[in-house]
């Protein structure tokens, strides 16, 4: 069994630094919390048919919903992994709750 200390690390800092502590990744969590309400509007002004006169306005919702995908994947990785590091991280646990929130919102928008 390979000693503690010869246990491999991830590199958490390179990411957001600060852990579950980074002012960065909240930063990156509000963000995504302001795209998700964005989205929602541009969505609710989508009406109609899908039609080549929208096609466009429709190829930007689907790009700007795939990088709001991207964005809450990367988000939840990292909270795992924090989560995964430390295991009494509570700020962590929380961070996570609010990124599967941001998820579930996310899928929400897909059905509208």
């Amino acid at each position: 069994m390979a000693d503690k200390l010869d246990a491999p690390r991830w590199d958490l800092e390179s990411l957001f630094p600060g852990g579950s502590k980074s002012a960065e990744f909240k930063q990156f969590r509000l963000k995504i919390g302001e795209d998700i309400k964005k989205i929602r509007a541009e969505l609710d002004k989508l009406t109609g048919k899908f039609d080549p006169a929208n096609y466009s306005d429709w190829g930007r919702m689907i790009l700007a919903l795939q990088d709001l995908y991207k964005n809450i994947y990367h988000a939840s990785s990292f909270a795992g992994c924090l989560m995964s590091q430390d295991m009494d991280d509570t700020e962590a646990l929380s961070i996570s709750a609010e990124i599967d929130n941001y998820g579930a919102q996310w899928q929400s928008l897909l059905t509208g």
